[in-house]
């Protein structure tokens, strides 16, 4: 047991989430079994990291993807991935919808 004065502080042995805008390391798994890894920051929007997602992949037409994290739709596209209790190291499955199907129940629900 130790006592701590008013100018002590305690310290965290894990240097981990200490920074709450620090960028967080993605892996991203397409439908290919492709998987990239990406560096966003926890502030970023869900259509912001769709973008990123777009560019590490490579892909250069503007195809409609949905993002899932631990079983749960990333949506709406304006919500930040913070609000989504995404943490480093998560996996998120890139799931392009069908041709001219966007948004959803689902979507709509989230």
């Amino acid at each position: 047991m130790s006592i701590l004065s008013e100018n002590d502080t305690l310290s965290s042995s894990s240097d981990e989430n200490t920074n709450e805008d620090e960028e967080l390391r993605l892996f991203v798994k397409e439908s290919s079994h492709n998987t990239v890894d990406v560096l966003v920051a926890p502030s970023l929007t869900i259509s912001e990291v769709k973008q990123v997602v777009r560019e590490a992949l490579g892909e250069t037409e503007q195809r409609y993807r949905r993002l899932i994290c631990k079983g749960r739709l990333l949506a709406p596209d304006s919500a930040s991935i913070r609000e989504f209790n995404v943490r480093e190291g998560d996996v998120l499955h890139a799931v392009l919808a069908a041709a001219g199907v966007r948004g959803g129940q689902q979507a709509a629900l989230a």
